[in-house]
């Protein structure tokens, strides 16, 4: 069994660190292009499980931040009221690849492959 996949782990000085590109629309909010975190542990294993949990934290809180930037209310708000509307497929799709920042095109021939 190799060692588990940690694609924002970094390591420097026998010391491991989470760093992590800030997603464009918010580098003015963070006024630096990059997120970067001491870990202070030189273990592989905790330093994995570590940078797991902030990445996971830092993407929620992002796509609140990317949320609000957009003029919407809260996602919690979003989530609680009842949508008037649903969305057809095609509108859902092209919402997602908005967010995601991919083509539509793209979406449509990974789907079929």
């Amino acid at each position: 069994m190799g060692s588990p996949k940690a694609p924002h782990l970094l390591r420097k000085r026998r010391i491991f660190y989470v760093r992590k590109r800030i997603p464009k629309e918010l580098i003015g909010f963070y006024g630096r292009a990059f997120f970067q975190r001491l870990l202070r542990t030189s273990d592989r294993v905790p330093a994995v499980r570590l940078s797991s949990k902030i990445i996971a934290d830092l993407k929620r809180e992002w796509l609140e931040k990317l949320w609000e930037l957009r003029g919407q209310q809260s996602v919690f708000e979003y989530l609680i009221e009842k949508p008037k509307a649903l969305p057809k497929l095609s509108e859902a799709v092209t919402m997602y690849c908005e967010i995601k920042h991919k083509s539509v095109k793209n979406v449509y021939r990974m789907a079929h492959a």
